[in-house]
């Protein structure tokens, strides 16, 4: 879901290939529920039957909850989805019911939003839940208006600048920041396993306690974890974090030394791939100017009804931007 191309789109393929649904991961395993699904449904309830396509679909979690309604409703839903990503395969999800929807999907991945390959007016309506605001805005809206049918609509929840999650994940991106860039512990973890030499075991390791080498490294490994653990103390993210240096130092003295290397590599990109998803979200997510923005380019671009408010989740918590566009 980045604006540019799936070259620099790694770290979002990387997450969908994980098998999550949605963004979210697994704090939710079987999609969308809630007020979103709620709101969903409203939509899905207006259509007798419908070519819809999803954009920005990710792992296809609106595109798969278009499929789950027509299948219980008993209406025809012909479901395409796309996103800039590679599509995943297959997700974790837990419900069995998702794979069979989500089989009844078209996927098309390495499609930006900007660039749909399908004919003019090919769609009743076009979609997006948490997603197309991570492309370019105004082609987006240019390239929705060719797709839709006289009278068919784009449907988004989009991410507000000033919702809980928007700040839930600063504080997340605060902590991977730091233990990336600014104390850099998985570069200290590396340099104290690379003291290790050869030694492979942990009795041999063991041997290398009186070594300036290893108590350097190591010294400095543990002073980085301290001002880290000191900083975020309670904090889920940094604990992820803390947990995942412990584990590999645990497994370290059973691999060999090129091992772990790579497996301290491999820890790294996770949570360097975590902070690029953040960054995505925060130039993405839309304060009140953006979406002036966003309105004004809407009836250029030549969009009749235009309905954007809030979208309050439950337990009234701002959640994003409910976006109506008709065409």
């Amino acid at each position: 879901m980045s604006p540019t191309t799936p070259e620099n789109n790694a770290h979002w393929s990387q997450w969908w290939s994980q098998g999550h649904i949605t963004s979210f991961g697994t704090a939710l395993k079987d999609n969308y529920a809630g007020a979103t699904r709620e709101h969903w449904w409203r939509q899905f309830e207006q259509l007798p039957e419908a070519d819809i396509l999803d954009i920005a679909t990710g792992n296809g979690a609106l595109a798969t909850l278009a499929v789950e309604y027509a299948a219980g409703a008993g209406k025809a839903f012909r479901v395409t989805a796309t996103d800039l990503a590679e599509i995943g395969a297959q997700t974790t999800a837990e419900d069995p019911n998702i794979h069979q929807w989500r089989q009844q999907v078209q996927f098309f991945g390495n499609t930006p939003c900007e660039q749909q390959p399908f004919a003019d007016q090919s769609y009743d309506r076009v979609l997006s839940q948490y997603g197309f605001e991570y492309s370019d805005i105004d082609t987006t809206l240019a390239e929705v208006f060719r797709l839709l049918r006289p009278g068919g609509r784009f449907l988004a929840i989009a991410h507000h600048a000033s919702s809980a999650v928007i700040a839930r994940q600063q504080i997340s991106a605060r902590v991977y920041f730091a233990a990336l860039e600014q104390l850099k512990l998985f570069r200290l973890l590396d340099r104290h396993l690379a003291s290790w030499g050869k030694a492979k075991g942990q009795s041999a390791v063991d041997r290398l306690i009186t070594r300036p080498k290893y108590q350097k490294s190591g010294m400095e490994l543990e002073q980085g974890l301290r001002q880290f653990s000191q900083a975020f103390p309670n904090d889920e993210t940094a604990a992820r974090v803390f947990c995942a240096i412990d584990d590999l130092r645990q497994a370290a003295p059973n691999l060999f030394p090129a091992r772990r290397s790579a497996a301290v590599k491999a820890e790294r990109q996770t949570f360097e791939g975590a902070l690029a998803r953040l960054q995505d979200l925060f130039r993405a997510a839309l304060d009140k100017a953006k979406i002036e923005q966003l309105t004004s380019r809407a009836h250029e671009v030549g969009y009749g009804d235009i309905a954007i408010e809030p979208f309050v989740a439950e337990g009234g918590g701002l959640a994003g931007w409910s976006i109506q566009l008709t065409r």
